[in-house]
């Protein structure tokens, strides 16, 4: 709508400058398009990165699709071999009869 009323007060004024006005038009309608498609490549790419990220930890926590204690040898969860002190403070944090899962940070 803006385009047609400036296209006419164009003409109204200097109908030999009709021609440009609308040349013009279409020049920024073409950069309007420039815009649009870089943010949406933007976005794309921040979208991108962001599912990469969540399926970086989703591996992390569920590798093979299993459960991490599934796959993880209980070794490899104790530094310097402490065991038997990894068991005793897994145990503290874990409910047998509670469903959900529990993420022990470091």
């Amino acid at each position: 709508e803006l385009k047609n009323a400036l296209i006419e007060k164009v003409s109204q004024s200097d109908p030999g400058l009709e021609g440009f006005a609308q040349s013009e038009m279409v020049k920024m309608e073409k950069q309007l398009q420039a815009i649009r498609d870089k943010v949406f490549r933007s976005l794309k790419s921040k979208h991108e990165q962001a599912l990469i990220s969540i399926d970086q930890v989703k591996n992390k926590l569920f590798p093979n699709n299993g459960l991490q204690e599934r796959s993880l040898n209980l070794f490899a969860l104790s530094s310097g071999g402490k065991v038997t002190e990894r068991i005793e403070q897994l145990h503290g944090f874990i409910d047998p009869f509670d469903a959900d899962l529990i993420v022990i940070r470091e």
